[in-house]
């Protein structure tokens, strides 16, 4: 009980519809099928041709790499019960698949921005935002602070709890063409869905934000800055060295008349404050501070070259 002869029943349209759309990749084969059994099913032509003429879900139409095999569609074709046409239905999935799972479907990608304040220690060029007199301004100089984020969600079948490890951590290696310690990874989102086909799945949710950082200061231990921090070195208090036993203290830096100063001081990078008096602009110097841990980003998100 089984099929006896199969051939493909060639039958050829044109759909000038579907060609005033654009070009729809969108076909059909049929294919008559014979058995030697009235009781056969339905089914068991369609499986023949599945297995004989390579058309199982998701493969390539042979005359266009961009259609897939995405349905079936099968009948008697006459009273005796035994032949068959089974109609296989090719299709486009979404770009970049072959399939319906979501498990198969490209990442999906988008960047916005996000506009926060920050005080500023330096301008464009490097120099430091201070008086006359080389001390901070109180309050300090504040400007908007606009950083792009990135945003990928894929649907993956699984979760595993050690890929928040990553969250606060910047990237170490250049990442998606952005340069090391650039990015910076916040909490991965997982909105898990019970799928009847697939059963769990997990719509996970990327987010970077990227962050090119200070540029022109002195010293910086790597270009662009990325999230590494600049911190302006100045303050109310200094080092003092005595000259004849050079013992070190750490005392208030005063002013003119002996008082200690309200407002810190830029300092020379060794903890002494720069003498202004005699007018003219200070040197500024740079504290580099490193808050996140820089990890190699492996993230894989598919149709998405990393």
């Amino acid at each position: 009980m089984s099929i006896v002869k199969c051939s493909e029943y060639i039958e050829e349209t044109l759909d000038l519809q579907a060609t005033d759309k654009g070009g729809v990749h969108e076909f059909e084969r049929t294919f008559l099928c014979v058995s030697d059994s009235a009781t056969d099913r339905p089914g068991t032509a369609v499986n023949y041709v599945i297995d004989h003429h390579s058309c199982a879900i998701g493969t390539a139409y042979p005359y266009d790499a961009l259609a897939f095999v995405k349905a079936y569609k099968c009948s008697r074709r006459d009273e005796d019960g035994l032949n068959y046409l089974v109609t296989v239905k090719y299709g486009q999935f979404p770009y970049g698949s072959n399939s319906d799972s979501p498990f198969s479907q490209p990442a999906k990608w988008k960047i916005t921005g996000r506009t926060t304040q920050e005080i500023v220690d330096w301008d464009q060029t490097g120099k430091c935002v201070c008086n006359s007199a080389g001390d901070k301004f109180l309050p300090g100089v504040v400007r908007d602070l606009d950083r792009a984020v990135i945003t990928v969600t894929q649907a993956e079948s699984s979760f595993n709890p050690s890929e928040e490890s990553v969250v606060n951590c910047v990237n170490s290696n250049s990442f998606l063409g952005f340069s090391p310690y650039t990015l910076k990874c916040l909490p991965i989102d997982v909105d898990a869905q019970w799928n009847p086909n697939y059963g769990w799945v997990y719509q996970k949710t990327y987010v970077l934000e990227y962050n090119y950082g200070a540029s022109g200061l002195s010293n910086a231990p790597h270009t662009p800055l990325g999230w590494t921090m600049a911190v302006l070195d100045a303050g109310l208090y200094e080092i003092y060295t005595d000259p004849d036993t050079s013992t070190k203290t750490k005392r208030a830096i005063t002013n003119k008349t002996g008082q200690p100063v309200q407002s810190p001081m830029l300092l020379n990078g060794s903890g002494v404050a720069q003498d202004t008096t005699g007018g003219g602009t200070p040197t500024p110097h740079w504290i580099f501070i490193e808050p996140y841990v820089a990890t190699g980003f492996s993230f894989s998100w598919r149709g998405i070259t990393t």
